[in-house]
């Protein structure tokens, strides 16, 4: 969604496969960073980060509308088996997946309706990908896989793309430090018997 004719390209996927009858796998991504201009040429992506966010979250709301109206129309909750579209959520951004979780509660959609998914990186935001587990939400972890002279380069990309998720390392430890004085002495530091991770 970091370009800014995808959200038009993906009206037009959705047109044609309602108009041609066929199922529709969407796997939403926010995308990689780059400046076309340096090139010499147009640049094809959005000119601030804020303008990425607000098309991704425009995404998941044309998507998650999308199954809204199919529900309307049977009268029936959308599922595997009768859904014409499934769509799985790929991103690290806490905001954008609390996001997504409130369009599916505005949008009386089923966290395990079996058509919607979330996925991140192996060993990035991994709270998140538990929490999101914790509630029933179908998660998916992906891992790339390859001579290291291969995947570490991609992995470096993931990293610099997702920024943001460097500055949530500390978080995270914080999480994980809270959770084992949980296990081990029975309370977290917040007080809370149960602190939600994202």
């Amino acid at each position: 969604m970091y370009t800014k004719v995808a959200t038009q390209k993906l009206e037009l996927d959705l047109q044609a496969a309602e108009r041609h009858g066929y199922g529709l796998g969407v796997k939403l991504v926010r995308g990689a960073y780059m400046r076309a201009a340096e090139e010499g040429y147009p640049d094809p992506i959005h000119d601030t980060l804020n303008d990425t966010h607000e098309s991704y979250h425009g995404a998941i709301r044309l998507l998650l509308n999308r199954l809204r109206v199919a529900q309307d129309k049977t009268g029936e909750p959308v599922t595997e088996g009768n859904s014409p579209l499934s769509v799985v959520i790929a991103s690290h951004n806490r905001e954008s997946v609390m996001f997504a979780c409130k369009e599916l509660l505005d949008h009386n959609i089923s966290f395990q309706c079996g058509v919607v998914y979330f996925g991140q990186l192996y060993g990035m935001c991994d709270s998140i990908s538990y929490t999101l587990s914790a509630y029933g939400v179908p998660v998916f972890k992906y891992l790339p896989f390859g001579h290291i002279e291969q995947v570490m380069p991609y992995l470096i990309r993931r990293a610099q793309e997702n920024a943001a998720i460097l500055d949530r390392t500390t978080t995270e430890c914080e999480i994980i430090k809270d959770e084992l004085k949980h296990r081990l002495l029975g309370t977290h530091s917040s007080g809370e018997k149960n602190p939600g991770l994202i």
